[in-house]
């Protein structure tokens, strides 16, 4: 008897379903897997943006303790306060580095370059410190976790560049130059290659009288100035800091036995090392150098004949440090022309004096700064100095 239309329905229906049924057993683990993908991708990229928020604060928080020391402590509180996929961030020693930002060099931060004015942060999470992102279909293919890494770079914008300072009062006559150069590319600069460009910062008054060529002023609240510049002055929320002389490590006896009241007469090279003077008298054409990188400490004068020149080794200003101090002591002589000095010099308490044709290639800062006519000053900018604003906040800002 021939099999009706009827009977094979059932068949045909029986194999459908069992098609259907593989296809499921076949499908689900895929769709399974794209689910539980989705969500180890999803936790990764949730715990990268939790990581990148620590990293952020813990930079910013650092760079408000650069001035005070305590960007790494800092840095670990703020890190601590931020969570992870529910675990508090911990940064380590390592993961902090202090230095400088600056958007015109490669790299960018450098913890070899000065002045410091940022901080780097970079918070982890990974399996070496048992704190990997772990994941789920992953680990199917021997994947048990992910290691997730945020940096942050916040730097603090606390002072001016400059580095030509008279705390009290800078008074020159006639013909002032205020420029800037690098010593790193150029070591004599003039007045025909560098016009302009530099600054001058002082707590009191500057006053210049005919043909003064300046790009800018820096004022404590109470200073005033009368020189022709493009713009306005910068007035500082305090005064400008008086540095802090350390003699301490001045020596009791200098290298070679050399005198602690050092007479200049004719040309003299001390070797490189650390020296302390009482007094230094340069005599007429007196030329005073070093063959290396010197600190001199002086407790006393400097007084200079003329055409008296005191000048760092390779005539790059960072190799001699000058560290003067002595209430009222003098740096010059008033009725000395040709003075000549390439150094970084710190004199809080001194007056920088001199008649015509001074000349000062590096970083100055003295208590007063005194000269008749022809006074040019040259900026070191690869001494990297600022002018401190201690009474502002200071704005900071993730930058990387």
């Amino acid at each position: 008897m021939r099999p009706t239309l009827h009977d094979n329905k059932l068949p045909v229906a029986g194999h459908r379903r069992g098609n259907v049924l593989l296809a499921t057993i076949i499908t689900l683990p895929v769709l399974f897997g794209i689910i539980s993908l989705a969500v180890d991708y999803g936790q990764v990229q949730l715990a990268r943006s939790e990581l990148q928020t620590a990293a952020d604060a813990a930079a910013r928080y650092a760079a408000k303790g650069i001035s005070g020391g305590t960007a790494v402590a800092n840095a670990k509180t703020a890190a601590a306060a931020n969570t992870s996929l529910g675990s508090s961030v911990t940064v380590t020693d390592a993961d902090i580095v202090t230095g400088n930002f600056d958007s015109t060099k490669s790299p960018k931060f450098s913890s070899a370059r000065s002045p410091m004015n940022a901080v780097q942060v970079t918070a982890r999470r990974t399996s070496a410190r048992g704190t990997g992102i772990p994941l789920i279909f992953a680990s199917l293919i021997g994947l048990s976790s992910c290691d997730v890494t945020a940096m942050s770079v916040a730097q603090i914008d606390t002072g001016i560049a400059g580095g030509i300072i008279g705390l009290d009062s800078i008074t020159v006559k006639n013909n002032l130059l205020a420029a800037t150069y690098d010593s790193s590319s150029y070591t004599n600069p003039s007045s025909v290659k560098y016009a302009s460009g530099g600054a001058f910062g002082s707590n009191g008054a500057i006053t210049a009288k005919n043909n003064e060529a300046i790009n800018s002023v820096i004022l404590g609240p109470s200073g005033s100035h009368n020189l022709s510049i493009s713009g306005a002055a910068t007035v500082l929320a305090a005064n400008i800091p008086t540095p802090t002389i350390d003699h301490s490590a001045a020596p009791a006896v200098n290298p070679g036995g050399v005198s602690k009241t050092l007479s200049i007469s004719g040309t003299v090279t001390l070797p490189a090392g650390t020296y302390s003077f009482t007094s230094i008298t340069i005599a007429k054409n007196g030329k005073l150098t070093f063959s290396g990188a010197a600190t001199v400490y002086i407790d006393g004068n400097v007084t200079f004949s003329n055409q008296g020149t005191i000048t760092a080794y390779n005539s790059i200003p960072g190799n001699l440090k000058i560290y003067q101090k002595g209430s009222g002591s003098e740096f010059g002589t008033t009725s000395a022309n040709g003075v000549d000095v390439t150094a970084d010099v710190e004199a809080p308490l001194t007056a920088l004096a001199a008649k015509n044709n001074l000349v000062v290639r590096g970083r100055a800062v003295f208590k007063s700064i005194d000269a008749k006519n022809n006074a040019e000053f040259y900026y070191d900018s690869s001494l990297n100095s600022t002018i401190s604003d201690n009474g502002g906040s200071g704005s900071i800002a993730t930058v990387q």
